[in-house]
């Protein structure tokens, strides 16, 4: 894969130097541009923290690097400190020498006893730090562990959309683990140093000092992507954030699921007769379950609301965001996510398209179908697709509401997948241009259920569509 020029400039900074952070914005290829660095660096022994939800990403990228690494994304964390400990012991009997070994971990687990135990033990060569504003707070746990964590591992590599979503005060934390030499240990020396004291006893932030000074420091280490970069980027991106059900949901959802593997072995499942069963599957993936049409919708899972306001968080509050759903439910979770006052919606009870176009808030909630042709999106560079239909037309038109003329960005498309059901199967079948149901029938056929193991993604994103209006999703053409 041909590296863009940005990430060119990041790898040789990052090559050169013990502490970098690549603050650049969601969809430029930090994750890849990181493990070259790992790469180039030649670490044996690397600790990647980053949000549970993008574990499996960091896989994907590892192993097409051919760096081998143990993912500990599931089960509990005592268990998963010895998954580590054993992979640990692995490649250290490789040749009789130890061997390159990646450890992927998301931040909670570390804040665990167990884990945190482990972690210190062991003497690591390289820490990356993905979305490291996780650490802004000074007084947070996550933070005070990886600045301990800092100060014993000679390489480090900080990954961010979003250093000071907030104000300046957020970038103490992540450079106290990263490079704590640049603006110090000591909290209230920085906020004296760089921020104005008001309110009441003097203890309320009111405005900001030599900010000059500390963006020159900031660059010192970090490297920004100018406004006239990304221009060698293609002009759609993928990417996936993955989440587990919970227990109670997994239980309702295998139930059903099971009932459908078996009236697919009966050859009872037909085409036209599947949709209703894999609509309540998709329901479930929402975190919500429907008896039957007399029913209300029950709450009985909020993991894919939780992934998107991970999300939100990632690519800050001044980022617009658009949010395709499938069904109603899913878009009051959205309007849940976002925060009263920083969503809007399109759908077929409420038009305030214009008002988002205006800036009127940050996210849109748009149920697919109403977002379809003639629909102008071009305000936002992300598009979340928090629930997927059955027809490959609405897709690919959806993407287009963005990634048409008048978009002066990349655009990255991020799909909220749970892991190990049919969210996984309506993707796959999407990107790889197949007729939605007739490919998630075969698939129990030949496979007997929802699995994440299957074969990747075909390269190619020219979706033709018949009647479609032509190649939508190929960075050269445009609906």
């Amino acid at each position: 894969m041909t590296l863009w020029k940005h990430q060119q400039r990041g790898i040789a900074l990052a090559t050169s130097r013990p502490a970098t952070m690549l603050a650049w914005r969601c969809g430029y290829g930090k994750t890849r541009t990181a493990v070259e660095i790992l790469r180039r660096r030649e670490a044996r022994r690397t600790l990647i923290l980053c949000p549970l939800s993008v574990i499996p990403t960091w896989g994907r990228e590892l192993a097409l690097q051919g760096i081998p690494n143990v993912l500990l994304a599931s089960g509990g964390v005592p268990e998963r400190a010895k998954q580590a400990e054993a992979a640990w012991r692995m490649a250290d009997a490789v040749a009789g020498q130890p061997g390159p070994l990646a450890v992927v971990l998301n931040y909670d687990a570390i804040r665990s006893e167990a884990m945190r135990t482990w972690v210190f033990s062991k003497a690591w060569q390289l820490l990356v730090c993905d979305e490291s504003h996780r650490a802004k707070s000074h007084s947070g746990v996550t933070s005070r562990i990886l600045y301990r964590l800092g100060m014993q591992i000679p390489y480090k590599l900080a990954l961010t959309g979003t250093p000071m979503s907030h104000s300046p005060m957020d970038i103490f934390g992540q450079f106290r683990f990263l490079a704590p030499q640049v603006f110090g240990a000591n909290y209230f020396a920085f906020r004296a140093r760089y921020a104005v004291m008001g309110g009441y006893l003097r203890k309320q932030i009111i405005g900001f000092q030599n900010s000059e000074e500390l963006r020159a420091k900031f660059l010192s280490i970090a490297d920004l992507i100018r406004d006239d970069e990304g221009l060698d980027l293609p002009g759609e991106l993928d990417e996936e954030r993955v989440g587990e059900l919970s227990p109670a949901a997994r239980k309702v959802y295998d139930s059903l699921d099971k009932e459908m593997i078996a009236a697919v072995g009966e050859g009872v499942v037909t085409v036209s007769n599947a949709i209703g069963r894999l609509l309540r599957l998709q329901q479930i993936c929402g975190g919500n379950v429907q008896k039957d049409e007399t029913d209300g919708v029950t709450e009985i899972d909020t993991t894919k609301r939780e992934l998107l306001m991970e999300f939100l968080e990632d690519v800050g509050s001044d980022e617009p965001v658009v949010v395709f759903c499938r069904f109603r439910a899913d878009l009051d979770s959205v309007h849940k996510a976002a925060g009263p006052g920083w969503s809007l919606e399109l759908s077929g009870r409420r038009n305030e398209l214009a008002a988002w176009q205006a800036g009127g808030a940050q996210v849109l909630a748009v149920q697919t179908q109403a977002g379809g042709v003639g629909v102008e999106m071009t305000r936002a560079r992300y598009a979340v697709f928090f629930s997927l239909g059955f027809s490959l037309t609405d897709y690919v038109q959806a993407r287009a509401r963005l990634h048409r003329p008048g978009q002066n960005h990349p655009v990255t498309f991020v799909h909220l997948i749970m892991k190990n059901t049919v969210d996984r199967k309506v993707y796959r079948a999407l990107a790889n241009r197949q007729e939605v149901i007739e490919a998630i029938i075969n698939g129990y056929k030949t496979k007997g259920g929802d699995s994440d193991v299957e074969g990747p993604l075909e390269e190619e994103r020219d979706l033709d569509v018949p009647g479609g209006g032509g190649v939508a999703c190929d960075p050269r053409y445009h609906l």
